[in-house]
């Protein structure tokens, strides 16, 4: 560890992203870097991470300490600052607030970089005196085989505190809101300049739902239309029209629930200036496989309860008309493994991190 670092940071699920995350937290020289393993435990702990970046160039990272388990992790005399959960979500199966409970301590922040919406739902409600930021991540990253991460082409973060509820009444809750917020926002700003401190370009915002949302309008359209389309990777999707077109009024109806829900507009970048523009913006790029396809060519868990579920869910409940929505999330139903169509809300399974 750095004499300069001063953060005890861990990492819950180091695949692709979490492997890059972690180094660039060490890389910054203010955070000593626990990363929680499992498949790819073995091989770290003995030869660390081989990262192949266009970005940051071919390296090997090791971790100042590879734990098996949270509860290995958990067992390290200092406690930590900072929890990051780079877990994929799957609220049905497992409970995101119970495989972190053992790493949070009054003082720690939790750093939650799960996709889709209200993923941090269930963390806030567990540790509501913690910092609970739900951040955004743009990376474009792989993890080949156990302990070797591909990552190029571009990355960008975003994080910060969730602003006071809309409406809120004036009086002493809305009071302590504001007090919480401010306090957030500080702790988010130190760890935005730590990740720039390590070369990730980073944003702090105030409007962090905003951009949940602004991400969601490309992981709602693209991932599950190459799933339901016939296992298709972008640029295939793209070229036929029917299936942009739907691609595209799927991005539609997810801007225009995001708006509702957040009652603002929704923010913007470049190459992100409307759902037509984020599909033409990915029309640029080299073709590739989405997450979820990926998963679904594995037989692995797909992320649509927290993708398309939720959205749907919101929707209904601010009277948003999101028919295109509902139809690919029927149909990905179908696709989804045996495993997956037997579980509904509230039933869980034991968490294997």
């Amino acid at each position: 560890m750095s004499s300069q670092s001063i953060f005890n940071s861990v990492i819950v699920g180091t695949g692709a992203v979490g492997t890059i995350l972690a180094s660039r937290l060490q890389a910054s020289g203010r955070h000593h870097v626990t990363t929680v393993c499992r498949s790819n435990y073995e091989v770290v702990r003995q030869k660390g991470f081989k990262i192949r970046s266009t970005i940051f160039g071919d390296h090997t990272f090791h971790p100042d300490y590879v734990a098996p388990s949270v509860e290995d992790a958990a067992q390290q005399s200092r406690s930590y600052d900072f929890v990051i959960l780079c877990t994929k979500a799957f609220p049905s199966r497992i409970n995101s607030a119970d495989v972190v409970a053992p790493l949070v301590s009054e003082h720690t922040s939790i750093v939650t970089m799960q996709n889709g919406v209200n993923t941090e739902d269930n963390l806030i409600e567990a540790f509501p005196g913690n910092p609970v930021f739900p951040a955004v991540i743009y990376l474009m990253s792989e993890q080949i085989s156990p302990g070797e991460v591909v990552n190029g082409g571009y990355i960008h973060f975003i994080i910060g505190a969730n602003p006071p509820t809309q409406g809120m009444a004036e009086g002493p809750a809305k009071t302590r809101a504001i007090e919480r917020f401010a306090r957030d926002q500080d702790i988010a700003k130190e760890f935005a300049a730590d990740l720039v401190g390590g070369n990730i370009p980073t944003d702090l915002t105030d409007n962090i739902q905003g951009y949940r949302w602004l991400k969601l309008v490309w992981n709602a359209s693209f991932n599950p239309v190459a799933v339901v389309c016939g296992d298709r990777d972008t640029g295939m999707l793209l070229a036929d029209p029917h299936s942009r077109e739907l691609i595209v009024n799927v991005a539609r109806e997810i801007w225009r629930i995001g708006e509702t829900v957040t009652g603002r507009p929704l923010p913007t970048f470049p190459g992100s200036h409307s759902p037509e523009m984020i599909v033409e913006s990915t029309k640029k790029l080299a073709p590739y496989k989405p997450s979820m396809l990926q998963d679904h060519l594995n037989s692995r868990p797909m992320e649509h309860e927290v993708i398309l579920r939720n959205p749907l869910d919101a929707a209904r409940r601010v009277g948003v008309p999101a028919p295109h929505l509902e139809s690919v999330y029927a149909i990905l139903r179908l696709k989804a493994s045996p495993t997956e169509k037997g579980l509904e809300r509230g039933q869980t399974v034991p968490a294997n991190l």
